[in-house]
């Protein structure tokens, strides 16, 4: 790069006209100002990826006219978020060629996500919007659907086709979900006439998604992945923090779970009296979401009296364990939180729990679908 000039984004694509070999695209920005945000000049830099990612060749860079904050790889397409815009380009000999755009979202494109033919984009003060990509009779990227609450974005993963999780600067985690219905009729839209068409609801898209779960962390969240912990195991939304914590929200299977671990919350926090013993939990209570279970209380239960832990077990209608607090403490403590969440949409969501591990540099332990706390 020249002096100057920094790197905001990178994405590795797969264009048509390559032949489908992988390319680098890097968006770069020179004489970048954050307040106001903008920059003298904008590149997309685009290097051929040569002898099985040993070699970079250097193709061509095509100029843009605000930060290209996000790239992502689109049906032998590139996506770029750049400024308020999200663009289409293709491969040229000389250049990327730009072939549609939408340029109406509010601040400034900062994530872009693909799930197969949907594209979800986070834009940095006004949430997730729901968009999609029709080329008959022209080529259109189509908002159909956003959120209702404005929130700073910081990064975005997309759960299923119909759910996204995303995180805001103020450490806050959240679960958006589209109506099925609304999906399935945006799919059967080959041209995207019923959404051009459509009349704006809340001075935005026509269709809004539903906040399903919400956890607030207790600090900025720098990135969101899914990933599967162990070989065959079931996927679970990884996220990391600026002040150097790493968790993990795993989905629970059964209902029973869910109903198990919030009924042990409840037994837990009148076991301990937690508005005295443990008072942040308070403040965390009301920033979260009412099918939230806070897990640093079931860390407490292998604390209880045999008599206490007995008088538990009826009322969860489970049988008290046997095994000594201190190994259920050391099983525990094997991952660092747990949150199981429910939703009261008509369609059913998997529950989720949250685990947090402690600092990354302080453990090194994968986090497992155990129970714990935040520390």
């Amino acid at each position: 790069m020249d002096e100057d000039e920094a790197a905001f984004s990178a994405t590795i694509c797969y264009f048509e006209r390559m032949g489908a070999r992988p390319s680098l695209v890097v968006g770069t920005a020179y004489k970048t100002t954050m307040i106001p945000r903008g920059c003298k000049e904008g590149w997309l830099r685009v290097y051929d990826i040569k002898d099985g990612g040993r070699t970079l060749e250097f193709l061509h860079k095509t100029r843009t006219d605000d930060i290209p904050m996000c790239l992502a790889g689109f049906q032998g397409f590139l996506l770029a978020g750049v400024g308020k815009s999200l663009r289409l380009y293709e491969m040229g000999k000389k250049a990327l060629l730009r072939k549609c755009e939408n340029n109406s979202f509010p601040v400034a494109v900062q994530t872009i996500n693909v799930v197969g033919a949907r594209i979800i984009v986070g834009d940095v003060q006004e949430s997730t919007f729901f968009c999609v990509y029709r080329s008959i009779p022209t080529r259109q990227l189509l908002i159909f659907a956003d959120d209702s609450q404005p929130r700073w974005i910081t990064c975005v993963v997309s759960v299923d086709y119909d759910t996204v999780c995303a995180a805001d600067r103020f450490g806050n985690i959240f679960f958006n979900r589209l109506e099925e219905r609304v999906s399935e009729k945006v799919d059967d839209d080959p041209t995207g006439a019923g959404i051009l068409h459509e009349k704006g609801f809340l001075m935005g898209a026509a269709h809004k998604t539903d906040m399903i779960a919400h956890y607030n962390v207790g600090s900025v969240v720098t990135s969101l992945n899914k990933v599967s912990v162990a070989p065959g195991g079931r996927e679970v939304i990884v996220y990391t923090t600026i002040s150097g914590a790493v968790g993990a929200l795993i989905p629970f299977i059964s209902n029973d779970d869910v109903e198990f671990m919030t009924t042990l919350e409840m037994v837990s926090t009148e076991s301990l009296k937690v508005g005295v013993a443990l008072p942040f939990l308070c403040a965390q209570k009301r920033q979260r979401h009412p099918t939230v279970v806070h897990c640093v209380l079931l860390l407490t239960a292998s604390t209880f009296a045999p008599s206490t832990r007995r008088s538990s077990a009826a009322t969860t209608s489970r049988t008290a364990a046997t095994t000594p607090p201190s190994r259920l403490s050391s099983t525990a403590t094997s991952a660092k939180a747990s949150t199981s969440c429910r939703t009261r949409s008509s369609r059913p969501l998997r529950p989720i729990s949250t685990a947090t591990s402690a600092r990354s540099s302080r453990s090194s332990s994968s986090c497992a679908p155990a129970v714990s706390s935040r520390v």
